[in-house]
C-alpha cells in the first residue's frame, strides 16, 4: 500500500471538512438558540413596556388623588383655624362677661367709688343671679351656634 502525497492531502482535507461540518452544526444550533432568545427577549421587552405604561398611569392617578386629598386636608386645616380663632374670640368674650358678672352691679359701684360702700339689697342680688343665668344662656347659645 503505497501512500502517495495526494492521498495524504486528501485525508487531511477530509478531516478538515469533517471538523468544519461539526463546527457548522454547532454554530447552527447556537444561532437557532440566539434567534429563539431574541424572540423571547422581544416578548419580555413588550411586557416590560406595557408594565411601564400601566405604572405611569397608576402614578398619574395616585398624584391626582394625592392632590385632591391635599386640597381637602388644607380646607379642613383652614376651617379648623377659623374655628380656633372664633372659639378664642368666644372664650375671651365669655371671660369678659364672667368678670363683669363676678363684679356685679354692687361691685361695679364700689370700683367706681372706692371710698363709698354701697349697700346691696336683696333685690339687687336677685337681679344679679338672673343676669348671671341670662349671660350663661347667651354663652351657651353662642357655643351651640359654633358647633
Amino acid at each position: 500500500m503505497a501512500f502517495n502525497i495526494a492521498t495524504v492531502f486528501d485525508l487531511i482535507l477530509l478531516a478538515a471538512l469533517v471538523a468544519t461540518m461539526v463546527y457548522l452544526v454547532r454554530l447552527n444550533r447556537r444561532l437557532t438558540d440566539l434567534r429563539q432568545g431574541r424572540e423571547e427577549m422581544g416578548a419580555v421587552v413588550r411586557d416590560f413596556t406595557a408594565a411601564t405604561v400601566r405604572a405611569e398611569r397608576g402614578l398619574a392617578a395616585l398624584k391626582e388623588v394625592a392632590t385632591l386629598a391635599g386640597a381637602a386636608l388644607q380646607e379642613e386645616i383652614d376651617r379648623a383655624r377659623s374655628l380656633r380663632d372664633e372659639l378664642a374670640f368666644l372664650a375671651e368674650k365669655a371671660e369678659t362677661t364672667a368678670e363683669r358678672l363676678t363684679r356685679g352691679p354692687g361691685n361695679a359701684r364700689e370700683a367706681k367709688q372706692p371710698g363709698a360702700a354701697a349697700p346691696v339689697s336683696d333685690d339687687t342680688r336677685i337681679e344679679e343671679v338672673g343676669s348671671d343665668t341670662a349671660a350663661k344662656a347667651d354663652v351657651r347659645r353662642a357655643l351651640a351656634s359654633v358647633r
